[in-house]
Order: C-alpha cells, then structure tokens, then sequence
C-alpha cells in the first residue's frame, strides 16, 4: 500500500496494476472547524482525528483494497459525511 503527498498515475508491476493515491488533508480538514462548533468542543483532540480516520478507513470499498487504494475516491467521502458523536 503506498499513498503520497502528489497524485500518481497507476503503476503496473508484474501483470498487477496499483493506483497510488494522494495522502490528503482534504478528508478530514474541511470538517474540523464545522465540528468543533456542532460539538462545542473547545480544543481538537487525537480522538477525535482518530475518529475520523476510521471513518474514512470504513468508506474504502472493498474493490479500492483490492487495487491497493488506501483512501476512498473523493466522490465516496462525499456520501459518507455525516455527523461524529459528541465527545
């Protein structure tokens, strides 16, 4: 499994194609500020980026693993928005 901080384009080795993907900010980030009110938190915690984390982790599909995809297409984490318990 490999994701890097730039897109790559997918890379054949040994009749096996892989397409790395880009380790981004971008499926967690954008929901931190908007969470922080919703919850009334006042401050940022491992959990809660813990939290998030398995959450993208559970929106990789099957057929992404298997194409050696560690992040779900942008279009998937779209649909998997919802809303973190209150810690």
């Amino acid at each position: 499994m490999f994701a890097g901080g730039s897109p790559f384009d997918p890379v054949t080795v040994k009749g096996v194609t892989r397409c790395p993907w880009q380790g981004n900010n971008v499926y967690v980030f954008p929901g931190i500020g908007p969470g922080m009110l919703y919850s009334q938190s006042t401050q940022v915690t491992d959990r809660m980026f813990l939290e998030a984390a398995r959450i993208v982790s559970e929106s990789v599909t099957e057929e992404q693993l298997a194409r050696g995809m560690v992040y779900p297409s942008f279009g998937r984490i779209r649909r998997s928005v919802h809303i973190l318990p209150k810690q």
